[in-house]
């Protein structure tokens, strides 16, 4: 058999559970500050969105753009590719959504939260309610306070906060921004999966949730 055939989620993940949870560790001892400044980021995003301002959703891009830059450059090039050969390709990837993000804003001038009809938009704001208690769900998990994971500053929770903003603008553009974060939300899933962490369920249930919204803006315009 061919030695790509041969290939599987075990070569993408060759490290454990622990591995992976004294890897975070490591990455919050060496930025103390990362819990106030996700709470930072937490505050000012849900500022854009429920005390919205006209270019509110163009900022809101442009803050989730650079956290998609310190997850790509600082997590996954300095920290995750010590115990991953795969990391420094997935810098690149994060790039590229940090680039789209700031490309929507300077292209798009009619960016606008889709909030016409509220009722539709519950499935965005409890994805966004999911990334903010994200370190909770680690506490839940039996992790301890260093080895949690905060919004803005690690891949999941900040591809949670993304889908989250995204599936909440109004009109098309937010079909160029989902692509990625839909993606990693898979690759992310596969490798905690194959962890036995709880973030497989928690990205199933993002995903479905932007499955909802894409149906009730269907139902909307029916």
């Amino acid at each position: 058999m061919p030695d790509w055939l041969a290939f599987s989620i075990l070569d993408m993940t060759p490290y454990d559970r622990r591995g992976w949870l004294r890897l975070i560790e490591s990455y919050q001892q060496d930025f103390s500050y990362l819990p106030w400044l996700s709470l930072l980021f937490s505050a000012i995003l849900t500022i854009f969105i429920f005390r919205p301002r006209p270019n509110a959703p163009s900022f809101a891009l442009v803050l989730l753009a650079s956290s998609w830059l310190w997850c790509g450059w600082v997590f996954q090039m300095q920290y995750h590719a010590n115990l991953n050969w795969a990391a420094p390709q997935f810098t690149w990837v994060f790039s590229a959504q940090a680039a789209l993000l700031v490309l929507v804003t300077l292209v798009s001038k009619t960016l606008s939260w889709r909030f016409e009809v509220r009722k539709y938009q519950w499935p965005s704001l409890l994805i966004l309610l999911t990334a903010s208690l994200y370190p909770l769900i680690g506490l839940v998990e039996g992790r301890s306070f260093s080895q949690t994971e905060w919004i803005g500053l690690m891949p999941t929770p900040t591809t949670l906060a993304t889908l989250g903003v995204v599936i909440l603008l109004a009109g098309r553009v937010k079909w160029l921004l989902l692509p990625i974060p839909l993606l990693w939300g898979l690759v992310s899933a596969a490798f905690t999966w194959r962890l036995e962490l709880f973030e497989p369920y928690i990205l199933a249930v993002a995903l479905m949730l932007c499955v909802l919204s894409y149906l009730a803006v269907g139902r909307q315009k029916a």
